[in-house]
């Protein structure tokens, strides 16, 4: 889906229909396909948009405590670009890939949210939510010089939606007719 306060052209959230707070409390058997989907998405950006950052604000379990997250449903952000994640003061845990993430990863009990975040050709990076809403949205709205800009719901940016149903839409025509 196209990301309602995309930050550039290409900027998507790929959500399960499946109802959690976060990608991380998804059933474990429900993981690979949601990853593979990914993936494939991803990819596809790619191709048409060049390296990519993914990240999520992963909800917490917690109505009442402060979280990154400003939507409790799972959804990763694909977004084109190198951010600089890696040197926010944020202490990590690393994994070669979202797969090993989630697989080493175990949600029952954990009523804390977090941060994934995965740069272009760099591990996949948790660390724990430090309560500020849409912490990754701020850092990159500061990067690109617009630091205000941040909220998605003030800020939707239809015309990079626009821009993206475009060039999408587009390479899917070209595609097809190849």
């Amino acid at each position: 889906m196209s990301a309602v306060g995309a930050l550039a052209p290409g900027h998507l959230l790929i959500s399960p229909v499946e109802h959690t707070e976060s990608v991380r409390r998804l059933a474990p058997g429900r993981r690979p396909a949601f990853l593979d989907f990914t993936r494939r998405v991803q990819q596809r950006l790619e191709h048409t948009y060049g390296p990519l950052t993914v990240f999520e604000h992963g909800s917490c379990g917690r109505a009442d405590q402060r979280r990154s997250a400003c939507v409790a449903h799972p959804h990763i952000q694909l977004l084109p670009g190198r951010y600089g994640f890696g040197r926010l003061p944020l202490p990590v845990t690393s994994f070669d890939s979202l797969d090993n993430l989630f697989a080493a990863t175990t949600p029952a009990g954990d009523d804390q949210g977090y941060l994934l975040y995965q740069e272009p050709g760099g591990m996949a990076c948790l660390a724990a939510d430090v309560g500020v809403s849409q912490f990754f949205r701020r850092h990159v709205a500061e990067l690109i010089g617009e630091p205000d800009d941040w909220d998605y719901a003030l800020f939707p940016r239809w015309e990079n939606v626009r821009a993206t149903h475009r060039d999408l839409l587009g390479a899917g025509v070209r595609e097809a007719s190849r």
